[in-house]
């Protein structure tokens, strides 16, 4: 069987580290070590080395158009919709927490506004890692694009450690995350 994991973020290295590309720098960070590859939209690690085979990707394009990707990468690598999952930020969740959830809405996230509209539906998977919500702050542009106080960063590098060890599951055991989701809540 195969999945597509997807960190969502922006490209450029002004934005790495930055609250908004918490899905790719903790993919990143999960998969640290790993041969990635670059191909048209996305950069890319594929193992498949036994029965599972894991493909993650980091889009190329910009988070609103971050969908171009994943359905470019879903059509190269074969994947079903039912076996993506998009990692991405979610201000809505307190720092830290960590929710996963199978076809919902976007919830006026971008990147995954541009996912839905790419693969016509929204029957992929969701693991949103919570940022927490400033007080009084109607509009998150800022905020979102703002590195990690390093208090954040390591909230970060906890959720990448526990983000490599269910991605071990899923490849060892097939899909883990749907009920056995160990990752912080």
């Amino acid at each position: 069987m195969k999945y597509l994991l997807v960190g969502l973020g922006n490209p450029k290295d002004k934005y790495h580290f930055t609250r908004h590309n918490a899905g790719a720098d903790g993919l990143l960070l999960a998969l640290a070590g790993c041969d990635w590859r670059t191909k048209d939209l996305y950069e890319f690690f594929d193992d498949d080395l036994d029965d599972n085979e894991i493909i993650a990707i980091l889009p190329s394009t910009f988070m609103n158009d971050s969908g171009l990707a994943v359905k470019k990468a879903a059509k190269d690598f074969n994947v079903k919709n039912k076996n993506i999952i998009i990692i991405h930020d979610d201000a809505d969740l307190p720092l830290g927490q960590v929710k996963l959830s199978f076809a919902s809405g976007s919830a006026g996230h971008r990147g995954v506004d541009s996912t839905i509209e790419y693969l016509g539906a929204k029957n992929f998977w969701r693991l949103r890692y919570g940022l927490g919500r400033p007080e009084g702050e109607p509009d998150l542009t800022d905020f979102v694009l703002q590195s990690w106080l390093p208090n954040e960063k390591e909230i970060l590098l906890d959720f990448a450690a526990e983000l490599a060890e269910e991605i071990i599951k899923l490849k060892t055991a097939g899909w883990f995350f749907k009920k056995n989701l160990t990752l912080r809540e």
